[in-house]
């Protein structure tokens, strides 16, 4: 990854899946509140199981074609250097092979193999606490600056790996399952970040100074913006699919109270009619 595209590819990855996932779990929790609310249902007679919301197959495929090109890439250019692996690419390619193993647990899942419950959540979560043990041991004998950027890296995968857990424990939950995208997302834009301050590919553009205690600062304030703009990203996505449904529900309101105003119109017309024949 010691190049500016090296980060901009993990990075788009992670952006398309915490995207999909997000578009997933927010779609299928509007579309369970609007068919609750037609039925008349409160949120205690009914239950938002997150775990079938998503396309396993598909993205299970997603997952690992996209898993084994990275393991491939990494391969190809491990040699560059001389004829001994390099050991970057080492531990990039053991990050792609634990998302690798997730998506063949999605798969496994999706065609009902005799694997034990729930192996998709210990994959998944098992996959960003090995991405953030590779990263940890990432940074020996490397500048101050890309130290500092590659730490705020661990912080989002950190993250990620407890919102997997807690998915893992709340699967009817909202922002249990809003999490893992969430956390994606940010380490998606955050990478593309990284490749920007340490790989910056646009010509004439300044350097970022390795160790100046105020660049730093920027730093840290930049990833917080991330931050902010990935929970903008979800805001509009709620609200998108509040509308969608809402719209969907109202439409479907206004079908049952007619339904109901020309039944009743109908049982007052027969009691009518029954009173006329008894006179």
């Amino acid at each position: 990854m010691g190049t500016f595209l090296g980060h901009a590819l993990p990075g788009t990855l992670f952006i398309m899946f915490g995207f999909w996932w997000s578009v997933d779990c927010l779609n299928h929790y509007f579309k369970i509140i609007s068919q609750r609310k037609s039925a008349n249902l409160n949120s205690i007679e009914y239950k938002f199981d997150f775990s079938n919301c998503r396309n396993r197959l598909l993205q299970g495929v997603s997952v690992l074609a996209l898993t084994s090109f990275g393991i491939i890439g990494e391969y190809v250019t491990a040699f560059d250097k001389g004829p001994v692996m390099c050991k970057d690419n080492l531990q990039h390619m053991t990050m792609y092979s634990f998302f690798f193993l997730y998506g063949l647990s999605q798969l496994l899942t999706y065609f009902e193999s005799p694997i034990p419950p729930d192996s998709e959540h210990f994959t998944v979560t098992l996959a960003f606490f090995m991405e953030s043990l590779l990263f940890y041991f990432h940074l020996h004998g490397r500048s101050h600056l890309d130290v500092h950027v590659h730490t705020l890296l661990i912080v989002a995968t950190a993250f990620c790996t407890l919102a997997c857990c807690y998915e893992w424990k709340y699967k009817d939950s909202l922002l249990a399952s809003i999490g893992r995208p969430f956390g994606c997302l940010i380490q998606g834009t955050w990478f593309w970040q990284v490749g920007f301050i340490l790989y910056n590919p646009l010509p004439g553009a300044d350097m970022w100074k390795s160790h100046d205690h105020e660049q730093i600062m920027v730093i840290t304030s930049l990833f917080c913006w991330h931050v902010a703009a990935n929970v903008l990203i979800l805001t509009v996505l709620c609200l998108r699919f509040h509308r969608k449904y809402k719209n969907i529900w109202s439409v479907g309101s206004d079908v049952s109270v007619v339904s109901r105003t020309s039944a009743k119109y109908r049982q007052l017309n027969t009691k009518e009619s029954n009173v006329c024949t008894d006179y």
